[in-house]
This record gives C-alpha cells, structure tokens and sequence, in this order.
C-alpha cells in the first residue's frame, strides 16, 4: 500500500487538573481512538506522547484504551520527540527497518478522521514516490491545475493533458 505511517498524538502536556482527564479520556475513548479503529488501512502505528508526570491511573486507562490496536499504538513519555527523533522512535519499536519510507501524521487527542482518511494519505505517499522516480515531467503533470470539466465529464487526467498538448 505504501510507506508505513507512525501517528502522533499529545496528550496531557503539563496538564493536573482530574476533569480535563475524566473529560479528555471520554473523548478520546468515544471519538478519538474509534475513528483509528475504522480505518480502511491499517498500516500504521500510533504513539501517544504524554508528560512524565501523567498520573499512573490515568496512562493505565490509555493504555487500556489502545489495547485493540494489538501492538500496533503505545504511550512514550517524551512529549518533545521531532524531526530525526520520530525516526529512531519508529525504529526502536520495530516499526521501521533501515531505510523504509515512514510517513507522519497527527491527530489531536479530541479529533477523530474520516475512515478513508489513511488509504487517501497511502495515495498521496504512492504519486509522491511515483514523480521522484519519473522526474520533472511528472512534477510539472502533478502541478498543472486540473478544471472544472475534468471531473465532472469524468475524463482521465492523461486524456486532459494530451488535448491541452495538441491544442495549447
């Protein structure tokens, strides 16, 4: 399908009050978390960034939370993990390997995605991987704006191109 994706979500950043918890955790248990769930593509991992002082019950409750994901999400305790460090984070739990493509994404811990939402990022990692492999020809196609009657008439972006070639 595509490069794996790790997702990033903060949770709790310097948070202590108990009913920003009782409310976050019903959130994420209700919306947040189901919405991963029903992804038509599951080729992803999910880490939960959290504060090290995050009560105990509370990560126990996440923890709990991402059990269906079978080993595929996790709680990490450095919140400021960026850049080459999301790297070395997916190697060290085994999600990449050498040089595999990683995608990231984000998702806030009261946000849900629509359930197509993955497969569309898989797309969209393909064409990106598709045009470094072709070059600049293929750059400048992905760049040239596509009109109203390319969609609705349902013609192929190719069949577009070759009109506009034979007719600039």
């Amino acid at each position: 399908m595509g490069p794996l994706m790790l997702i990033g979500t903060h949770f709790d950043i310097g948070i202590r009050d108990p009913e920003w918890f009782e409310h976050r955790l019903r959130l994420f248990f209700s919306v947040t978390a189901p919405s991963l769930l029903a992804q038509e593509v599951h080729d992803f991992h999910w880490v939960l960034f959290v504060d090290s002082a995050l009560p105990i019950d509370v990560r126990d409750r996440l923890e709990a939370i991402l059990a269906p994901f079978e080993g595929r999400a996790f709680v990490h305790t450095d919140p400021h993990v960026a850049g080459p460090d999301v790297l070395e984070l997916a190697s060290r739990h085994g999600i990449v390997d050498g040089d595999e493509g990683l995608l990231t994404g984000r998702i806030d811990d009261d946000d849900a995605w629509h359930v197509g939402h993955r497969r569309c990022r898989a797309r969209a990692a393909r064409l990106l991987a598709a045009t470094r492999r072709r070059g600049a020809r293929a750059r400048a196609d992905l760049r040239r704006r596509p009109r109203l009657g390319d969609v609705r008439h349902g013609r192929r972006q190719g069949d577009v191109q070759e009109r506009q070639d034979r007719h600039p």
